[in-house]
């Protein structure tokens, strides 16, 4: 059985913020082309009722700005990714030399009394680590349902516009069915004959 360390929980705890950020990134790729997607296809379906000089131009000009913002989306997550894995191996390597020089002291109080530190230290190391690990599993479930780093196509455009509808339903008022009711309830009240009573 292994011992439980702050260093191997501390870099433990990175590795899984570093999976949430890269979750993170893929899901902002992936969402971001599939809107530019539907976009396009929009557009393509709605130009072709107008005059065709008008629409040649139309979606020549949405190609060009299309692509445009996919190169912006992919530079963006790129220099993001990079920065997440510099950030991750820089903090790992400091990890790592902090302990290499807490096990390097001789003096016996100083190694007492960091490793009382470290013990102290531990069970909030261990609660971040649970947290960590609790939106890794967020993270992924998150990149399942938008579909990894480059989904393109009618399956995501398709999934985007069901996502959108669902949207819509959720927060779109509620009929007034209850009105509708009420106001037949009182026509046939009023229709009826009224019944005294004697």
């Amino acid at each position: 059985m292994s011992q439980t360390t702050l260093r191997s929980v501390t870099l433990e705890t990175v590795a899984n913020y570093r999976q949430v950020a890269e979750h993170a990134v893929g899901a902002y790729r992936a969402s971001g082309h599939r809107l530019l997607a539907m976009m396009n296809r929009n557009l393509d379906r709605s130009t072709h009722r107008i005059a065709p000089k008008l629409a040649a131009a139309l979606q020549q000009t949405s190609a060009k700005v299309s692509d445009l913002a996919a190169k912006g989306i992919d530079g963006v997550s790129a220099q993001t990714e990079r920065v997440i894995e510099l950030g991750s191996t820089r903090a790992s390597a400091r990890i790592d030399r902090v302990a290499e020089l807490v096990q390097g002291i001789e003096n016996r109080y100083v190694a007492t009394g960091l490793q009382a530190a470290a013990r102290f230290s531990l069970t909030g190391a261990q609660a971040a680590l649970t947290l960590s690990e609790k939106l890794a599993a967020g993270a992924d479930k998150l990149a399942a349902v938008v579909g990894g780093k480059h989904v393109r196509g009618t399956k995501a455009v398709s999934r985007a516009k069901a996502a959108v509808k669902a949207a819509r339903r959720a927060t779109a008022p509620a009929k007034p069915r209850a009105a509708k009711a009420m106001t037949a309830v009182a026509k046939r009240i009023k229709a009826a004959p009224a019944k005294r009573a004697a």
